[in-house]
């Protein structure tokens, strides 16, 4: 179990980045339609991930 929440953990970690990278480009106003789709699936996959932890821990 503390291996799959530890992976659960690292996904998490990662999928934080790819939306903090997303809200940057937000905020220099250089962001494409589809990057902001993209920004949108990354945080519904964060919010499945927490869930993952929160069952397994």
């Amino acid at each position: 179990m503390k291996n799959l929440t530890q992976h659960y953990l690292t996904s998490a970690k990662l999928v934080e980045a790819d939306i903090a990278y997303f809200e940057q480009k937000i905020k220099a106003k250089n962001i494409q339609p589809e990057q902001l789709e993209l920004l949108n699936k990354k945080k519904e996959q964060l919010k499945k991930l927490n869930e993952q932890i929160n069952k397994t821990s």
